[in-house]
């Protein structure tokens, strides 16, 4: 695996953690949260492996993908939008996507049971 693939990696990690005590107060049940910053992006911004530093000292976009056991809950979009403004106001990511998946005990994707936020 490649130093800069690593970045990207320590970076979804770090926004992992800073999005989970979000998650855990709002969303009940097992949301599996999978967070994916560019692959390249260390080489595109010419970071240094050794020093990675945060994903919040650079520009970049981020894609958050829940995915949510169950059908969506009447109060599920009005929820969503409060989180794409919490990542936002409080400075956890400034750019980026959240889609949301809703899938069955067999895990196939519900009908309808997928839409995206961009911001």
């Amino acid at each position: 695996m490649s130093n800069q693939v690593n970045i990207a990696k320590k970076w979804a990690k770090e926004l992992d953690s800073e999005i989970q005590p979000f998650l855990r107060k709002h969303f009940e049940g097992n949301t599996e949260v999978y967070i994916i910053f560019e692959d390249k992006v260390g080489k595109r911004l010419g970071i240094v492996p050794n020093d990675p530093k945060s994903y919040k000292d650079f520009d970049v976009a981020a894609t958050i993908h829940l995915t949510i056991p169950g059908k969506e809950n009447a109060d599920d979009k009005k929820l969503f939008n409060e989180f794409v403004s919490f990542l936002k106001n409080e400075d956890k990511l400034q750019h980026g996507s959240v889609i949301v998946a809703y899938i069955a005990e067999n895990g196939v994707i519900l009908e309808d049971g997928e839409w995206r936020k961009e911001f």
